[in-house]
């Protein structure tokens, strides 16, 4: 029962909601109404006022048009008449300019009469007196011309003289012109012979140089090589004169070989150093590998290696026999075999071996001619 008392209840409430909005909406329409009927009545107002006052200004407008055009026709008129009035004088002026330029006009004309007359006399009379020079010229330059007529001709004859000297040198010359072609042409094969014979002479001479400076410079280092030798054993004998028998002999012997080793340890240092710096470009440039350089200790004075001579011969033995060698070598020794080792283990590998073979063969260019002629020898005894 609630429910149904507050559903009716809400339906009231809407209806009069409904009603006060009609009212609303009544109303509205009627003051819209009055509105269009209020501007109706301005617009038709506002009309009838732009009407009246087109009609006003039109008829000033009129009076003003009527006015400026009196004014006009007043001022049209004082125009003309003031121009009618300067055209008379113009023309009166224009009469008189006329009438003295006539007057003038005569009077050049009479002047110049008289000067054309006094002219044809002072003209005759040079007329006369050139006519007689010229005649006179005439005649002189008819002479002169005899006079040249007989000069040509004896110079035609001249020249035709000449020309028929001329006609037969130039027989002669074509003759001995072509004597001379032939001539040159000979010398010419014989110059092409010689070219021929002086290139052959000097390229053979050129690579006898090549082959004597090379050998020259060979003698020249060994004489190099055997003079510091001789130096050094020459100053060997003066320490052992010198010392006498105050030192054993295996002492002495020790010591010679440490000077020997001493003298090129330098100069394999070098070697060893550039070897392996070409081994660096060789793999990262060529190989594209990492390098691992040695160990420093391999380029420090290796003073006791003189006295481990023997064990370094009796590498080819079993892997045992090695063992127990290298309980008896210093630290740089074993550093040096086991780079050797492992340089030994990469060249075992097919493509490492390949490599190494392409780049000997392609990459000549890198080593220079001394290198190439000490290993010849090996290239052929490994054949």
């Amino acid at each position: 029962m609630d429910g149904e008392t507050e559903g009716i209840e809400g339906r009231g409430g809407r209806e009069a909601r409904e009603e006060e909005i009609k009212g609303e909406l009544k109303k509205k329409d009627d003051e819209f109404v009055k509105t269009l009927k209020k501007q109706a009545e301005d617009i038709d107002s506002l009309l009838q006022y732009m009407s009246q006052q087109f009609v006003e200004m039109q008829a000033a407008y009129k009076e003003e048009m009527n006015e400026i055009e009196t004014a006009f026709l007043a001022e049209r008129a004082d125009l003309l008449g003031a121009n009618r009035k300067e055209m008379g004088d113009l023309f009166d002026k224009r009469s008189k300019m006329e009438q003295d330029f006539m007057d003038r006009y005569l009077a050049a004309v009479e002047t110049y009469q008289g000067q054309l007359e006094a002219l044809r006399v002072s003209d005759a009379e040079d007329y006369h007196i050139l006519k007689i020079r010229l005649e006179t010229d005439i005649q002189n330059l008819e002479q002169h011309l005899e006079v040249m007529r007989a000069t040509y001709q004896l110079n035609t004859e001249k020249l035709e003289y000449n020309y028929r000297v001329l006609v037969e040198r130039d027989h002669e010359n074509q003759t001995t012109i072509s004597q001379q072609k032939r001539k040159i042409s000979r010398q010419r094969d014989i110059l092409s012979s010689l070219k021929q014979r002086y290139a052959e002479t000097d390229r053979k001479y050129l690579d006898e140089n090549m082959k004597l400076t090379d050998e020259y410079k060979r003698i020249t280092e060994q004489f190099k090589d055997l003079q510091s030798k001789f130096r050094h054993f020459e100053l060997v004998d003066t320490k052992k004169n010198v010392q006498g028998h105050t030192e054993q002999v295996p002492t002495l012997r020790a010591s010679e070989h440490e000077e020997v080793w001493a003298m090129k340890e330098s100069e394999i240092s070098a070697t060893v150093k550039k070897l392996l710096q070409a081994d660096k470009v060789i793999h990262e440039q060529q190989l594209g590998w990492d390098w691992r350089p040695p160990d420093d200790s391999l380029f420090n004075p290796l003073t006791s290696a003189a006295n481990n001579g023997a064990g370094a011969g009796g590498e080819g033995g079993e892997d045992e026999e090695t063992l127990e060698d290298d309980e008896g070598l210093t630290e740089e020794e074993i550093a040096v075999q086991r780079a050797v080792a492992e340089v030994q283990e990469r060249l075992q590998d097919p493509k490492n071996m390949g490599a190494l073979t392409l780049l000997c063969d392609e990459a000549g260019f890198l080593v220079d001619s001394k290198a190439k002629g000490n290993d010849r020898p090996a290239t052929q005894a490994k054949a």
